[in-house]
């Protein structure tokens, strides 16, 4: 009886850690995020770029991606206008440039608003994109 009873609890243990792991895989990622932007392929270039949706709806939650050349060692992201929470920010180097990706909530309220994000780095130097427009989906 002991046995039947430990084969049954293993069976449930195994059965949980499955559902588990299929409802992870089953996170969906909006199909308008981005992980990445294209930098002027000029070696010369120095600069930054930003990507993401440019026509949102409210509620939700959309990833935008910034690079900057190697020069510079800092991206900052800031709210220009609109209902618009930066939920996180996850920094990493690709290719020996630096990569930002935000997450951004666009809440009940919003009706439209704008984006900054510029790169600087320890001399002083700036490259910036101001108000990356953001429009209401109709």
């Amino acid at each position: 009886m002991m046995k039947k009873v430990l084969n049954i609890l293993t069976l449930i243990t195994i059965l949980g850690a499955i559902s588990c792991n299929s409802d992870e895989s089953e996170i969906q990622i909006n199909p308008k995020s981005v992980t990445d932007c294209s930098l002027n392929s000029d070696p010369n270039f120095t600069g930054i770029c930003l990507d993401g949706a440019t026509s949102v709806l409210i509620n939700e939650t959309i990833t935008y991606a910034s690079k900057a050349t190697a020069n510079f060692t800092e991206i900052q992201w800031t709210i220009n206008s609109g209902n618009i929470e930066i939920q996180s920010i996850e920094n990493s180097i690709d290719d020996g440039m630096l990569k930002s990706i935000a997450t951004i909530k666009f809440n009940s309220d919003f009706d439209g608003g704008s984006l900054n994000v510029k790169a600087i780095n320890d001399n002083g130097e700036l490259a910036e994109i101001q108000n990356y427009t953001i429009e209401l989906e109709n």
